[in-house]
Parts: C-alpha cells; structure tokens; sequence
C-alpha cells in the first residue's frame, strides 16, 4: 500500500500531467527484438511519451488494483502505429 505522502506526490503528477499533456506529441514505440542472447523488450519514446507511461503507471497503481489488473497500451492509446502491443499488469 502506497504511503499517503507518496499517493499525494503520485496524484500531483498526474494532475500536472494533464495540464500539459496537450502541449506535445507523444513518440511511443514498442518493439521485441532478439539480442542474440535472448528477447527482450525496447521501449523507444520521447519525454512526452516516458511521461505518458509514468502516468498510466501511477494511475493502475492508485485504483488499488487487483491481482490480475492490467492496461493496454497500442496504437488506440498513444503508441506508435506498429507498435507491439504493452500490457501494464498487476501479477
């Protein structure tokens, strides 16, 4: 459970993110790629796009989500067309 300092800070973000949410545009892309090791998973994305995903973040984090919980991010959101599609998830 998030502390009450820590929710307020978290809430504040979200409040400001949304007064300047519109003042940029969002370069967001999601890609697996084979690293010759192994996949893993690149995020490539601008300032506005990193803060779009630290709102989204926080916001499933305050609902004091279930087990299970999740939010998609694809290009019905705010991700690139071609993007692969993430899925921010409570376990």
């Amino acid at each position: 459970m998030l502390s009450p300092e820590l929710a307020a800070a978290a809430r504040e973000f979200l409040r400001q993110f949304k007064v300047a949410a519109g003042s940029g545009d969002i370069d967001f892309t999601v890609r697996a790629a084979d690293n010759g090791i192994g996949r893993e998973v690149i995020i490539a994305a601008n300032i506005d796009g990193l803060l779009a995903l630290a709102a989204d973040s926080l916001k499933l984090a305050l609902s004091e989500p279930q087990s299970g919980s999740h939010w998609h991010i694809d290009a019905a959101s705010y991700a690139n067309e071609g993007s692969t599609p993430l899925i921010l998830e409570v376990p």
